[in-house]
Formats: structure tokens, C-alpha cells, sequence
């Protein structure tokens, strides 16, 4: 079968081989029945390069050295804060979850056109399988943006299966 979809664990601990890509905080996670809720909460400083006139972030590093002086000057500059939450329901074959996302930020960052403090997003996902045909997809909304993904994967022989997958983000 093809490797269009993937199952993953919803919490998990600390695997992160970059200095600026983890997570410093509490989850926790509840299941009752066929419902599970999971919550996030992480504090973390990050390096990053800080324009001091306007006290706004123009990048954040995530090579994780310090052995300059700029790069001693950008180390833990940036606080950032995220917090995330996740409803999901199972039933057999059957799969959903509704997601939310919250960022924010002690500094202003620069993100292409935009200045931005804090960021947010909502999703809603399912997975499905009638027989030997699995469907799957996600929807998203962020700030401005909305992505969505569908896709089928089904066995239509011993020895040939097909995918077909559309992804749209604007």
C-alpha cells in the first residue's frame, strides 16, 4: 500500500534534535469510552535576531550555536508561548477530531508582509474504511488561510492498489 496516510501518537515525549524545535511545558491526555481529550500548554525562549529600534524579530535561528557575538546577542531572545487542545472520537472504523492551536509571542515577528504576536488555528480531520477502502482528510483554518486534504486509498487486487489525494491551501 502506498504511503499516503499516516497514524501518529497524539502526545509523545521529547525527540527534537534542534535546540529551538521543542516543546517546555504540561499535556495531558483522557480517555473515556470512545472519546479522548488531549491539552497542551509550553513556554519556551527561543533564539532569535531582534531589530532593538523597533523591538521586533527579523529571524528566528534554529542553528542552536552560540560561538559569535551575534549569535550570543540572539540567544533565548524570544518568549513563545503555545497552547493546543484536541477532541477526538473512534468507533471501529471510524475517526474525528476537532484541534485548536493558539501562539503568541513576547516580541512582534516579521512573517512576509505581516507583523505578527500571537497566531491561531482550527482544524477538523476524519478517517474512514468501507471495506478495503480507507478515506481520510483535514481541514484547516489559520489567521488568513485555509488548507483542506482528501484522499482514497483502496486494494483493488492482491496485487494493485490505487490513491488519489487533493490538497487545496490558499
Amino acid at each position: 500500500m502506498l504511503g499516503t496516510f499516516k497514524n501518529a501518537q497524539v502526545l509523545r515525549s521529547y525527540t527534537s534534535t534542534r535546540e529551538n524545535h521543542f516543546l517546555r511545558g504540561i499535556a495531558y491526555q483522557h480517555r473515556i469510552k470512545n472519546w479522548q481529550y488531549s491539552f497542551f500548554l509550553s513556554s519556551n525562549k527561543q533564539d532569535a535576531n531582534v531589530v532593538d529600534s523597533l523591538e521586533m524579530v527579523s529571524s528566528v535561528s534554529d542553528i542552536g550555536l552560540h560561538r559569535t557575538e551575534s549569535e550570543l546577542d540572539s540567544k533565548r531572545q524570544l518568549k513563545h508561548h503555545l497552547m493546543g487542545s484536541r477532541l477526538a472520537f473512534e468507533k471501529r472504523n471510524f475517526k474525528t477530531s476537532v484541534y485548536s492551536l493558539f501562539q503568541s509571542y513576547d516580541k512582534k515577528r516579521l512573517v512576509g508582509e505581516d507583523t505578527l504576536s500571537m497566531q491561531w488555528g482550527l482544524g477538523w480531520d476524519y478517517s474512514f474504511t468501507l471495506k478495503n477502502t480507507h478515506f481520510f482528510g483535514e481541514y484547516v483554518v489559520q489567521q488568513k488561510t485555509i488548507a483542506f486534504l482528501s484522499a482514497i486509498n483502496t486494494q483493488l487486487a492482491p496485487d494493485l492498489s490505487f490513491s488519489a489525494l487533493y490538497r487545496n491551501y490558499d
